[in-house]
């Protein structure tokens, strides 16, 4: 139970995520991560906000100190009183600079 969030006076609130993020690949690391999140009120009539997210990335070493990176993203996203819910998805496509041999971890 949390004391409120300037939405609501009294709250509960549930999280779970996790990831996992694998470099064993020669020049390439790879992740992935989700989660859940939900806001309920306590005696209010707001409902429930819930949200749940998956995601995973790439990274590879082009050469010295240059890194090719992808990266996607899904989230759903619901408040349950007002029929509300948004799903989206992200996807990132960059370089990066970093020295070292070793492929970046994306989070």
């Amino acid at each position: 139970m949390i004391s409120g969030n300037g939405f609501s006076t009294t709250a509960r609130q549930e999280i779970a995520a996790a990831g996992y993020s694998y470099s064993g690949i020669r020049r390439m690391s790879l992740n992935v991560d989700g989660g859940y999140y939900s806001l309920s009120g306590f005696a209010q009539s707001f409902g429930k906000t819930s949200q749940a997210s998956v995601g995973g990335g790439a990274s590879y070493n082009l050469m010295r100190a240059t890194h090719l990176t992808f990266r996607y993203d899904y989230r759903d996203q619901q408040i349950s009183n007002s029929n509300y819910g948004l799903q989206g998805s992200r996807v990132a496509v960059g370089l990066m600079f970093s020295p070292g041999n070793i492929p970046l971890s994306i989070w």
